[in-house]
């Protein structure tokens, strides 16, 4: 119980700092196929994520730090590092993953739930996406930095599915890096 509680204050925490990006630097890709935004990275922040979609490579600058944590699982706990970076209303990104070595997020919504890991992205028209049929390697880190590669693919969040139609249900990432510190 106790371990829950401490669980629940930390996603409150996180969830309270969680940033607003509203400050007019998130551009809307030139593609008329994806809703996929960048973000200036030369504005400073805590390092960046770049990919390449649609031929296109998008670079966003992350504007919160990641930290170390013990994640509760269904069948006990694993070493995790975490972001909340993106929201509804910025662009941006939103990971718990293992902290060593790759995480598999498998096809079809199966990583929700169990085992609580998960890669999201966020657009600037409020659509959210989730890692589906995604890897994401963690390179390097160290309690200052975290370097990584991701590809695959990231599908609407599923209560999304009828909003925003003019999104993309999908799209395909290729190149995925990221380069965080404190």
């Amino acid at each position: 119980m106790k371990t829950i509680i401490q669980g629940i204050i930390i996603l409150t925490v996180v969830a309270a700092i969680s940033c607003n990006n509203s400050n007019g630097i998130a551009k809307v890709a030139s593609s008329t196929t994806s809703s996929v935004v960048s973000t200036d990275a030369s504005k400073g922040g805590y390092g960046s994520f770049t990919f390449t979609s649609n031929g296109q490579k998008r670079t966003f600058t992350c504007w919160h730090p990641f930290f170390l944590m013990p994640l509760q699982v269904s069948g006990g706990s694993v070493d995790a590092v975490m972001l909340e970076d993106g929201g509804p209303s910025n662009a941006g990104f939103d990971f718990k993953l293992n902290k060593q070595g790759a995480t598999e997020f498998k096809t079809g919504y199966a990583n929700i739930l169990v085992p609580g890991l998960l890669f999201d992205f966020f657009d600037t028209t409020g659509v959210s996406y989730t890692g589906d049929g995604m890897t994401v390697h963690v390179t390097s880190l160290d309690e200052n930095k975290i370097t990584g590669t991701f590809s695959g693919r990231f599908v609407k969040e599923k209560s999304q599915i009828k909003d925003n139609s003019n999104a993309p249900q999908r799209f395909d990432v290729t190149e995925g890096k990221f380069d965080l510190h404190k």
